[in-house]
């Protein structure tokens, strides 16, 4: 509840704890947020200017803000999702996500005030911040911090925010590709990316999406 040294403002509240409010000489102590919490030491990081903790020199990850009556935790930066349970503020933290995993901010700019870490989509490379590598020949874009394919290599068709391979009988050939289509009826396809292409001497292609074409008999 406070250590009095002569006046309020000489009052302070138990390591685990911050000072939450101050009113009519009275000082409110709360229950330290989980990601407020020092590593080292668990001290309350609140209770220090700029939120650094004084065991290794670093600021809490995250945007914190005291409102007088308690703290809000406004965003996290990439990598990191908000957590928090409704009405427990001492629930409230940026959470790494997994290398699995991704979160991005949006580019207009500005710290993830919800939104949780996402699988890592076919095609990428995920270490759960912004670094996300994508196939080679593929563009991609990052609207609202939400990664989708644009564009994928000859043989792969859109597929939301990833890439697909196209499947034996088909192609996608075209510039920007949303599905694979049947190979036409004399043509085929083995699989694996690759375009039609007519049926070998002595074979035939009796019927659209082939994956092989057969021997002619006489």
């Amino acid at each position: 509840l406070g250590n009095a040294t002569g006046s309020i403002a000489g009052c302070v509240c138990p390591a685990h704890e911050y000072v939450s409010g101050r009113s009519a000489g009275v000082v409110a102590c709360s229950e330290c947020p989980v990601g407020a919490r020092c590593s080292v030491s668990g001290e309350c990081a609140l209770q220090y200017a700029g939120f650094v903790c004084p065991d290794t020199g670093a600021a809490i990850v995250g945007t914190w803000t005291l409102t007088g009556t308690g703290v809000t935790l406004a965003g996290c930066p990439d990598g990191y999702e908000v957590r928090g349970e409704a009405g427990a503020e001492e629930t409230q933290e940026c959470r790494k996500c997994s290398a699995e995993d991704y979160i991005l901010l949006d580019p207009s700019g500005g710290a993830h005030t919800v939104g949780a870490c996402k699988e890592c989509p076919k095609g990428f490379a995920c270490n759960g911040n912004s670094a996300v590598a994508a196939m080679s020949g593929a563009s991609w874009s990052n609207v609202g911090g939400q990664v989708s394919a644009q564009s994928c290599p000859t043989g792969h068709a859109v597929d939301g925010d990833t890439c697909t391979l196209c499947g034996a009988g088909t192609e996608c050939t075209a510039g920007v590709c949303t599905a694979c289509v049947p190979c036409a009826q004399g043509y085929y396809s083995a699989g694996g990316g690759t375009s039609c292409q007519p049926c070998p001497l002595n074979t035939y292609g009796a019927s659209p999406a082939l994956g092989s074409c057969a021997a002619c008999t006489s």
